[in-house]
């Protein structure tokens, strides 16, 4: 469904009497979620939730569409890809649905993000209409360092208590609806479910092949020092652990290559084998990995595509 179809359906929620607006807030402890679901009291908070959603949805209408990417984005361009590529985003919606929210308040400041739940409820058929946005909290620390005031009566300026206050601005980060995902922020995306955990996790499982192991030599240092680099690990995780590596299986072109663009950092023996003694060789190793290096088929101009 395109952002013009989500836009015209929520739309469409404004003048409907089953429409409900709901507001989550949400404590994150490491990968651990803390949902609280206030109670809004009357219309008017769901409908400005529903406005600021519209609003952002039609300013993105324009920009291009691209499969999610862990190395980054086009800046005329957000990102979308299915529920079910991230157990972490799966896991949270179930909490959101299923746990039995515990009372009481949460403090403004643990707030890490909000989740607006907007949804027709259809009792005959015993369905919903369910669309997820998603926005980090914009938690002002600095102007909590200072204090918060307003004029009252004209004249008297008066001090409010900024722990009583929580801000809600006018951009969202993500949208969800029909098992499919939206990304309008990537970073934020990337910091509410804590997306590099699970890009170390794919990593680990590529780097955990044997034929790497058995041709790289100091194989332990060089997995340590990758995995403590989260650029590397992002473009690792998008190799399929299943598939050979080509600079492996075929070593003449790998040390073709090497000479051609002046590798210096790549050594390979005798014997065929890979030397990694320290971290300035990582790039170099993870361009290989991914068969990055290429050449221009016109010009015959050398590159490396780093967005492998």
């Amino acid at each position: 469904m395109s952002l013009k179809d989500l836009k015209i359906m929520l739309e469409s929620f404004q003048s409907n009497p089953n429409f409900v607006g709901e507001l989550n807030c949400c404590r994150k402890n490491k990968d651990k979620y803390d949902i609280k679901t206030p109670h809004l009291d009357g219309s008017e908070i769901p409908n400005e939730l529903l406005r600021i959603t519209l609003d952002e949805l039609e300013k993105y209408e324009i920009m291009n569409i691209e499969s999610y990417n862990p190395l980054g984005v086009s800046a005329d361009a957000i990102e979308e890809c299915d529920v079910k590529d991230f157990q972490c985003v799966e896991s949270f919606l179930e909490k959101l649905e299923n746990d039995i929210r515990t009372p009481g308040n949460i403090d403004p400041i643990d707030i890490y993000f909000f989740v607006y739940k907007f949804y027709i409820c259809d009792e005959k058929n015993n369905q919903e209409n369910v669309i997820y946005i998603m926005r980090r909290h914009n938690r002002l620390k600095n102007l909590r360092k200072g204090f918060w005031a307003r004029f009252s009566g004209g004249e008297e300026f008066k001090k409010i208590s900024s722990n009583e206050l929580v801000g809600i601005d006018s951009q969202i980060d993500l949208l969800i609806y029909n098992n499919k995902m939206i990304i309008f922020n990537h970073f934020s995306f990337e910091r509410i479910f804590d997306i590099s955990n699970e890009f170390i996790e794919l990593a680990t499982k590529v780097l955990k092949k044997s034929e790497l192991r058995e041709k790289i030599l100091n194989y332990d240092e060089f997995v340590k020092d990758l995995l403590d680099n989260l650029n590397y690990v992002k473009r690792i995780s998008k190799l399929d652990e299943n598939k050979s590596f080509a600079f492996i299986d075929n070593i003449p072109k790998t040390k073709a290559v090497v000479k051609k663009l002046k590798l210096k950092d790549i050594i390979i023996d005798e014997n065929n084998m890979f030397h990694y003694t320290d971290k300035s060789q990582l790039g170099e190793y993870v361009n290989l990995m991914q068969d990055a290096y290429y050449e221009t088929l016109i010009g015959g101009e050398n590159g490396i595509d780093f967005r492998r």
